[in-house]
């Protein structure tokens, strides 16, 4: 500042009028990643269900469903092997290993459903999705 006046004015971080190379991670760009100054991906996250869980996991959609499994097999603390994936409540829908998440077009904040193998066994649970009866008052209902 000289005698009161502003500051000269320079263009936010991820403003359009710097180089690409100058611009950082912004606002505007939530879930974006920019890395030495080129576009790298959509970060996005959706979310798994479970009897009475939901896990929110961040992915892109280039991560295949193999990679998926096992962040879920990590948190169930279960083998990779043991864990199916579904899009769909009905089992309609399974994702396999190889597609990507791109490749069978899941969102942003899109639900899928997860089963493990059964203890001692070959069978695999059902889908049961506890229904979320939500809080009113400060208290569950």
């Amino acid at each position: 500042k000289k005698d009161g006046a502003a500051p000269a004015s320079r263009p936010p971080p991820c403003s359009p009028l710097l180089p690409p190379t100058a611009r950082r991670r912004c606002a505007f760009r939530k879930g974006s990643r920019v890395a030495l100054g080129r576009f790298v991906g959509t970060m996005m996250y959706v979310r798994i269900k479970r009897k009475n869980s939901t896990i929110f996991l961040h992915v892109e959609p280039s991560d295949n469903f193999a990679t998926l499994k096992q962040k879920v097999a990590e948190i169930y603390l279960c083998p990779a092997a043991s864990v199916m994936l579904f899009a769909d409540q009905r089992k309609e829908r399974e994702l396999i290993d190889l597609a990507s998440v791109s490749d069978v077009e899941i969102t942003n904040d899109a639900v899928l459903y997860v089963v493990l193998k059964r203890d001692g066994s070959d069978a695999w649970e059902e889908i049961d999705i506890e229904p979320y009866e939500g809080v009113e008052g400060g208290e569950a209902k």
